[in-house]
């Protein structure tokens, strides 16, 4: 969950500009070492859930990498980010916070259950 959190701020800061995310490079993506089996894991699940969309999306299965090119938030990743949290913040407030006070997307560490309680 911490990683699903950190990816989707990352593309919560770059707004709708179109990304690409390779979860053998992840570490990139992020700033901080990631495990690429998880990445790959955490971006299938979310362009399943409808989460992110991507204008090509490559699945190696000898090397077990996930890559999305031209990946952007669809309208349900959106209104996730939008979602109220318990205490009447969005989760896009806290994470604008959270990145304005480490100033660096690399440091972020939040509360990733509120992203799975606004899923």
């Amino acid at each position: 969950m911490a990683m699903l959190g950190r990816i989707v701020a990352q593309f919560a800061a770059g707004g709708l500009t179109p990304r690409t995310v390779q979860s053998s490079k992840m570490s990139e993506f992020l700033g901080k070492e990631e495990n690429s089996e998880i990445a790959a894991d955490v971006l299938r699940w979310m362009v399943e859930e409808g989460l992110i969309r991507a204008d090509v999306i490559h699945k190696d299965v000898m090397q077990g990498d996930f890559a999305v090119y031209g990946a952007q938030l669809t309208s349900k990743g959106v209104a996730v980010l939008k979602s109220k949290t318990e205490t009447g913040d969005t989760i896009e407030r806290q994470i604008r916070r959270i990145v304005s006070e480490t100033a660096s997307m690399r440091y972020l560490s939040w509360d990733c259950g509120l992203l799975q309680r606004a899923l």
